[in-house]
């Protein structure tokens, strides 16, 4: 695991940002974070540990993305991404230790995916051609051909987990599964799901198979954090999310995860060509 990624997004910042107090400072927090998953991930430390020790910079990070506008300082910035990462490393040690408890559990060796990109494949063509998908974190496994067949596909959103989110979550899950039908997509939220209630979960589940809200607690209605507000990560969840994690990869064969549907087969024709000459694209199928 790469426990390194918040601290080098940060001083990537320092160009733009150069004498910023509250950057600076959270990069000199970093040390003490990545102590506490390098401790986590190697065993060493309880889950409630882990989350009591990465708490300082998690509510640091926190009230200063929430306590002030959006785009009002370096962190609520949402092109930088520089909130999204702290998100993604913390759950990244969370599928780490699934790792390698699974490892040690069924001799498996499952992939961690962190941050990432080109790797993870979601449509494998006949001609070796192969789509990819940028994956916040996740496991998977490496294919004879290199590339990584997912076994859980997660991301991580910050904000508010409306309609909209879901929307796009459940849209990234199916096309997963139309190649790989076992693969899992999960989502890890913060504490602001404002998915309209009235929305069956049936709406959802073929695409969205788990969901954590990391914080525990839903408000349920736009987020505004007054300033030194925090909402703290909650532990509880965090040892169900480990625990679920493990029980529903364990439970099935490597034979199971890797799994594929018929390879997508080659027409001959790009998809710019028609575009280009006539305007229009037209499946010929509905020409039939």
């Amino acid at each position: 695991m790469r426990i390194d990624e918040v601290r080098k997004k940060f001083e990537s910042q320092l160009r733009y940002y150069p004498n910023e107090p509250t950057l600076v400072e959270m990069i000199s927090m970093c040390d003490d974070f990545e102590k506490t998953i390098r401790k986590f991930i190697d065993g060493d430390i309880t889950v409630n540990q882990y989350i009591d020790g990465i708490t300082p910079f998690d509510k640091y990070a926190f009230t200063l993305y929430w306590g002030s506008k959006q785009k009002s300082n370096w962190l609520n910035t949402g092109q930088n991404k520089s909130y999204p990462i702290i998100k993604e490393t913390i759950w990244a040690a969370v599928f780490e230790v699934v790792r390698r408890k699974l490892l040690e559990h069924t001799k498996i060796d499952y992939s961690l995916i962190q941050g990432e990109q080109k790797k993870v494949a979601v449509s494998v063509f006949e001609d070796g051609t192969v789509k990819y998908k940028d994956v916040d974190v996740g496991l998977g496994l490496v294919s004879e051909q290199g590339y990584t067949i997912p076994v859980i596909a997660g991301e991580c959103k910050g904000g508010h987990a409306c309609s909209t989110c879901h929307d796009g979550i459940w849209g990234q899950g199916i096309r997963m599964k139309k190649q790989f039908p076992h693969a899992i997509q999960a989502f890890i939220t913060d504490n602001n799901i404002t998915v309209n209630k009235k929305i069956d979960e049936s709406q959802y589940s073929d695409g969205i198979d788990i969901e954590f809200c990391e914080r525990g607690i839903n408000n349920n209605q736009k987020f505004t954090a007054k300033e030194g507000e925090y909402v703290p990560l909650n532990p509880i969840v965090f040892q169900q999310a480990i625990d679920i994690l493990f029980e529903v990869v364990s439970s099935k064969s490597k034979d199971y995860w890797t799994k594929m549907n018929k390879k997508y087969g080659s027409s001959g024709q790009n998809w710019r060509d028609s575009l280009d000459e006539n305007g229009y694209y037209v499946n010929k199928s509905l020409l039939k």
